[in-house]
């Protein structure tokens, strides 16, 4: 669900630099949450990277598991 996190950043447009900046943490911590490598954050991380989303930590929770399920659909249905 976590790999989510790009698509959501590339459709505001954002870099990983960009969001990394808004939410005040590494780059690097970005890269591994949306590559998986992740897969627990703290929620003072989902926090920060929501609000540098514009985001409540439970809408970019729903987001990504929204964005999860249609893709999985969409995989399927292929």
């Amino acid at each position: 669900m976590l790999r989510m996190l790009r698509v959501i950043r590339a459709l505001r447009g954002l870099s990983q630099d960009d969001l990394a900046r808004r939410a005040k943490v590494s780059r690097q911590l970005i890269a591994t949450i949306e590559t998986g490598r992740n897969r627990d954050p703290r929620l003072s991380t989902l926090t920060r990277i929501a609000e540098a989303l514009d985001l409540s930590v439970e809408d970019l929770i729903r987001l990504m598991r929204d964005l999860e399920s249609r893709y999985a659909r969409d995989s399927e249905s292929r």
